[in-house]
């Protein structure tokens, strides 16, 4: 009697699990429409600042194809010259060629996309520790990313699909990087299963260079998330090495160049607002050429937009934010390291809301 109350418990449990998943493949779905509809009005707006010189410069593919690859090689916007944001310009060129509306539609298509993705990596992120309705609490991290304001910017900001492209290859690689974690965990982890996620990562390098902070984040990930354990909790000492060395390796580095290069970084992040045909369209360092006006420091209620931060321009106030990020850092990490009695009497009332898993 009680192996049929208990197949019959294991049934009615894993039915109950289909049909959460489905709900919430169901939600993601309706999201994802919601996404598009609440977008696709944008396609009928203009082109943008540097959307005349890095997209529209592109000339007619379908009569002279033979000039693909130079747009696609020459192309200088960046360090590494973002073959693969320029790659998906020419093909949509040859192929699709529905001008500043057909850009918009792709652009469209890959944020959706990625925020598919998003809520494929909360899931697996999530139900690695165990969360109570993950699968729900997946979708909405994922619907307060893909309907967030300020992506609108670069969702219809047409040359924006460079960091578009880039997310897309972010997302790809730190989800081939839980899967290979999990499969650690297992025990049946390879070489070979981990090598997409620095294929991803080089191709969303091509796309745009903000794409190194993959790196650090893949990082954190390990460490926070993680925690560098194995199948039995045990510390995985070769990959605990590993993941403290490149933090501490880059930190190094980074505050090195950072000290060296200071003014430079100053200058470079002071930005100002760029005024198309009397209008405020856009923000970008001084560096950038395409300007009419500069709005000055102070701002009123004349319509300029108002007092940005000075960023590095202020070196005591960068000092002060480095410092409070470390000490959030250090104090996460000292709180999950030292048994305390307060931190005991948390985990007693947070046990009592959120029940731990079996």
């Amino acid at each position: 009697m009680k192996v049929a109350e208990k197949r019959l418990i294991g049934t009615t449990g894993a039915g109950s699990s289909r049909l959460a998943t489905l709900g919430a493949l169901l939600c993601a779905a309706l999201l994802l429409w919601l996404g598009a509809w609440i977008y696709w009005p944008g396609i009928s707006g203009p082109e943008l600042l540097d959307d005349r010189s890095s997209v529209l410069v592109i000339g007619d593919l379908k009569k002279r194809p033979e000039l693909a690859l130079d747009y696609i090689v020459g192309d200088k916007s960046g360090a590494l010259g973002r073959s693969v944001s320029m790659t998906s310009f020419v093909l949509e060129k040859m192929y699709l060629d529905e001008g500043i509306v057909g850009n918009k539609k792709v652009n469209i298509a890959l944020h959706l996309l990625n925020g598919a993705l998003l809520i494929w990596l909360f899931w697996l992120l999530l139900l690695f520790i165990e969360v109570p309705g993950y699968r729900a609490l997946a979708v909405l991290l994922g619907a307060l990313w893909i309907l967030h304001p300020l992506l609108v910017s670069t969702v219809l900001y047409v040359v924006q699909r460079m960091a578009i492209l880039a997310t897309l290859f972010m997302l790809l690689a730190s989800i081939s990087y839980v899967y290979w974690r999990l499969r650690l965990i297992r025990g049946s982890a390879s070489v070979l299963h981990f090598m997409p996620v620095p294929l991803f990562f080089a191709v969303a390098l091509l796309a745009k260079e903000n794409a190194v902070v993959l790196v650090p984040t893949l990082l954190l990930l390990e460490v926070w998330w993680f925690e560098c354990r194995g199948q039995r909790g045990e510390v995985i000492r070769w990959l605990q090495r590993t993941s403290y060395g490149l933090i501490a390796s880059g930190a190094i580095v980074l505050t090195m160049f950072a000290l060296l290069r200071w003014e430079r970084l100053a200058d470079r992040f002071l930005p100002e607002a760029i005024f198309i045909d009397g209008t405020p369209a856009h923000a970008k360092p001084r560096s950038v050429g395409l300007r009419r006006a500069v709005i000055p420091p102070t701002s009123g209620a004349d319509g300029h937009l108002p007092r940005r931060c000075r960023g590095l321009q202020l070196p005591f106030h960068s000092a002060i934010h480095a410092v409070r990020c470390a000490g959030v850092a250090a104090g996460y990490r000292g709180w999950r390291c030292v048994d305390t009695q307060p931190r005991r009497a948390l985990d007693r009332i947070r046990d009592s809301v959120v029940p731990a898993g079996p």
